[in-house]
């Protein structure tokens, strides 16, 4: 439990949220294992449909809708960071790497010290998130819209993607991060070279290069770079940070943005790092038990949207220009 909020509570709250949180914490691998066979089934199924009645229309189509479970799949390889797939945690990393990070082209455990870090020190300078994204230029928010937009089509023209890696690079190359980092990467770099030399022979033997290409590359260049940053940058920035309910956010979206924009409940980003225990499938249930405490439910930052014009959208947040709009605005 977070130490700051539980200072808010009562200790019948405390009790209450204590017993869910037991609750809610218990990992059901059902679901974890479910959720990475529907994403992989609905990718495959996209590029058989795609494929059987091809055309220039559906084709974008499938490929903007690949993006989004790239995405979905990347949101798993997070909860796995955080050991809530398997009980097991060596098949939580092996699962989690040969069905989401390793496809994405990501290490697991490098993403894992990073992230821990973010909990750890959330919007703090010590925060990996702060360190690497305090002087950019596309991360100064508030922001026009118009130079939003801007920043999402270079993210669609490939540049996204160039800048994630940079970042990556730069992350890397710190002294102690592959010290830290060393151990773990040791016990899965045999795996994990092993796995593209497979995939290179795979696609080559079977003439599966283009598909490769067309269906896992181009959304993986082009679409969830552009996901990614919204993620990112809707989960934390266009908040007032004056305490720890208002320096992250839950967005009470509909089902179709949630669905496009935030796939196994990341949209309840506050709830997660307020109780990063409770696997993404529990994170409704554990925001309704968290509603019925008035601490939360007046304290929390919240937001009804992404994108629709709703006054309280995270597109607002972070596109405000008055003075009114900026109240619960970082500077």
């Amino acid at each position: 439990m977070s130490q700051s909020f539980e200072k808010l509570l009562t200790a019948d709250q405390k009790e209450v949220v204590r017993k869910n949180l037991r609750e809610l914490s218990v990992l059901d691998q059902r679901k974890s294992v479910g959720a990475f066979a529907l994403d992989w089934i609905l990718i495959l199924a996209t590029i058989v449909i795609s494929e059987k009645f091809f055309s220039p229309a559906l084709y974008l189509l499938a490929v903007l809708f690949i993006g989004t479970r790239q995405h979905a799949i990347a949101i798993l390889s997070h909860d796995a960071a955080h050991y809530r797939i398997l009980t097991n945690r060596k098949a939580n990393v092996w699962m989690t790497n040969l069905l989401a990070s390793w496809p994405l082209f990501v290490q697991l455990e490098l993403y894992r010290l990073s992230h821990l870090q973010h909990h750890q020190y959330t919007n703090a300078p010590q925060d990996p998130d702060v360190i690497y994204q305090k002087d950019l230029w596309d991360y100064q928010f508030p922001m026009s819209a118009k130079k939003l937009l801007k920043i999402f089509a270079m993210d669609f023209l490939g540049f996204g993607m160039i800048a994630n890696l940079k970042r990556a690079a730069r992350y890397t190359m710190d002294a102690e991060i592959k010290q830290a980092v060393k151990k773990d990467t040791d016990q899965t770099k045999h795996g994990r070279l092993a796995f593209y030399i497979l995939l290179a022979v795979a696609l080559t033997v079977f003439g599966g290069w283009k598909l490769y290409l067309m269906y896992w590359m181009l959304p993986l260049f082009w679409v969830l770079p552009a996901l990614l940053r919204l993620r990112n940058i809707s989960e934390h920035y266009g908040l007032s940070r004056v305490n720890e309910l208002k320096g992250s956010r839950d967005v009470l979206c509909g089902p179709i943005e949630a669905w496009i924009f935030a796939p196994h409940n990341v949209n309840l980003h506050l709830v997660h790092h307020l109780y990063p225990s409770v696997p993404f499938y529990n994170l409704r249930k554990f925001h309704e038990v968290l509603m019925t405490i008035p601490a939360y439910r007046d304290g929390c930052h919240s937001n009804n949207s992404y994108f629709l014009p709703h006054k309280d959208s995270v597109w607002k947040d972070l596109t405000a220009t008055t003075e009114e709009d900026k109240v619960e605005v970082i500077a």
